[in-house]
């Protein structure tokens, strides 16, 4: 068995250059916030207030706010729609992509001793720039929210989920974690952004495909698929290989699980706003009262 200390000895000059990457990347996203927000004012100046905008004209400050939140969205939503046509476009014709079970195979330990796959570590490094970015934008860019506490919870949970499957060598399983999550987010920020642009029926039906995608996602598939195979398909595939499997996997096994388990208990906490904001909808004849995760915005 190769002991954790050879293998960070072993891997430190590349975790050290993908780290370096990675805030590189935490440098060029608000670059590219900024440049998307720009565009954003002039798109939802028309959208929402049907007019041309002007960067010298002081907007009252509840325009001022809906403006502010349209441009955040606008962009959330580009970056999660790059992710996810990134993040298909990297694993969907991976044997692990549908088997589970090769998650693990020929690992022998965790450490896995598998090859490093490059498209996976760029993926990698610009999310983990991108959440790096995501955690310090909650405190001095992003509007104030009821559940910021929740989403720092989140972004730090998934920081750590990034550095922690990397270390391990486990990043298959990382991008299929990020793959469930950011579909949902292009669902989600789809319905506020028609939403601010007070576009009910869009904001009605991107809201169905969000509780629709959030249920079998983050309720289904990444507890039932993801969070089982790493319970318990890691030891079972680790003991056909070698006929061992505790004394080869801690204490990684239960840092990697107890990460994932924090993810899944955030989710069932949204799930209890989003399921107010459905009975609202139902309430209101399929009007969309409310931000689509967060119910006290204007």
């Amino acid at each position: 068995r190769i002991s954790s200390w050879q293998l960070l000895f072993r891997f430190g000059r590349v975790g050290r250059m993908a780290f370096a990457r990675a805030l590189l990347w935490s440098f060029a996203f608000p670059l590219l916030r900024l440049a998307a927000q720009r565009a954003s004012f002039h798109i939802g100046s028309h959208a929402i207030f049907q007019r041309k905008y002007n960067p010298k004209q002081k907007l009252p400050d509840k325009e001022n706010l809906k403006l502010s939140k349209f441009a955040e969205s606008l962009w959330k939503l580009l970056a999660y729609l790059s992710f996810v046509s990134i993040e298909l476009a990297v694993g969907y014709g991976k044997p692990w992509f549908r088997n589970t079970r090769l998650f693990y195979k020929n690992c022998y330990q965790l450490p896995c001793l598998l090859p490093r796959d490059e498209n996976l570590s760029a993926v990698y490094q610009m999310q983990l720039g991108f959440y790096i970015q995501a955690a310090i934008s909650l405190f001095h860019w992003e509007a104030k929210r009821k559940d910021r506490f929740a989403m720092i919870v989140h972004h730090i949970a998934t920081i750590g989920l990034l550095v922690y499957s990397d270390y391990v060598n486990l990043c298959p399983i990382g991008l299929m974690v990020l793959l469930i999550h950011d579909i949902c987010d292009v669902f989600m920020e789809s319905a506020k952004v028609c939403r601010y642009c007070n576009y009910e029926f869009g904001t009605s039906f991107f809201f169905v495909l969000f509780f629709l995608s959030w249920i079998a996602l983050r309720l289904v598939i990444f507890p039932l698929r993801i969070i089982r195979s790493t319970i318990y398909e890691c030891l079972d595939v680790l003991w056909e290989d070698i006929r061992q499997t505790r004394e080869v996997v801690e204490p990684h096994y239960t840092i990697f699980n107890v990460m994932l388990l924090t993810l899944l208990v955030l989710h069932i906490y949204w799930s209890y706003f989003i399921a107010r904001i459905l009975v609202r909808q139902i309430q209101n004849r399929g009007k969309v009262e409310g931000d689509v995760r967060e119910d006290d915005d204007d």
